[in-house]
C-alpha cells in the first residue's frame, strides 16, 4: 500500500501515540481518544485503486418514495480493508414497514471496470430463510456496516465501484430502494 505523507493520521491512544496509515475521517475501532493531526487532502492508493475525491468520505445517495439511502466509504483500516456504511433513512413523517425474505438486510458488491462482481459481502455467509417485517420509524435510520478485505480491492481491475443492495421490499415484494453505486477511482 502506497501512501502520501498527507494521509498519515496520528491517533492519540491511552498508551501513547500510534501511527495509523489511513485517511482521517474517524478514529479506528478501539481508539480511546479523538483523532488529531488530521490532513484529509489528497488521495490514498491501495495497489492500483485510488480512493480520493470520489471515494473516501464521499457518498452516493438515492431517494425512493419514503426512503433515502447513503453509501459511503468511512475509512481504510490499518490492515488495508475498507469500512463501508449503507444508511437507510425514513424521510417521511410516518413509519415504513420493510419486508425481508431472509436474515440479510443488505448486501455489498465490489465491481470491476466491466461491472462484474469480483467480491460480495454475502459470498461466505449463510442467512436464515425466514419471512420477517421490520418497522423503520419516521425520521429514523438503519445502518448496515460492511468491511471489504484489502485482497478484494487489490484484485479489482480499476476503475472499481461499490454496489449496495438493500433487501427490504414493500408488501407487494417490490424493492423499496434501487441499487446504490459508489465509484472508486
Amino acid at each position: 500500500m502506497a501512501l502520501k505523507a498527507s494521509h498519515i493520521v496520528y491517533v492519540a491512544m491511552a498508551a501513547g501515540l500510534e501511527l495509523c496509515a489511513m485517511p482521517a475521517l474517524a478514529a479506528p475501532a478501539g481508539a480511546s481518544a479523538p483523532v488529531t493531526g488530521v490532513n484529509t487532502i489528497g488521495e490514498l492508493t491501495i495497489g492500483e485503486l485510488t480512493i480520493g475525491e470520489s471515494g473516501m468520505g464521499e457518498s452516493s445517495q438515492v431517494t425512493e418514495g419514503r426512503l433515502e439511502a447513503h453509501l459511503s466509504v468511512n475509512q481504510v483500516n490499518s490492515d488495508g480493508s475498507l469500512q463501508v456504511l449503507l444508511q437507510v433513512i425514513n424521510v417521511s413523517d410516518g413509519p415504513q414497514v420493510m419486508h425481508f425474505t431472509s436474515g440479510m438486510g443488505a448486501d455489498l458488491h465490489l465491481l470491476d471496470a466491466a461491472g462484474k462482481s469480483v467480491w460480495a459481502w454475502s459470498q461466505e455467509m449463510m442467512f436464515t430463510q425466514a419471512l420477517r417485517n421490520q418497522m423503520l420509524e419516521a425520521k429514523s435510520t438503519e445502518d448496515y456496516h460492511f468491511v471489504v478485505p484489502e485482497q478484494a480491492v487489490l484484485n479489482c481491475k480499476t476503475p472499481c465501484s461499490l454496489m449496495a443492495r438493500f433487501m427490504g421490499t414493500s408488501s407487494s415484494a417490490a424493492p423499496l430502494l434501487p441499487e446504490l453505486r459508489l465509484a472508486l477511482k
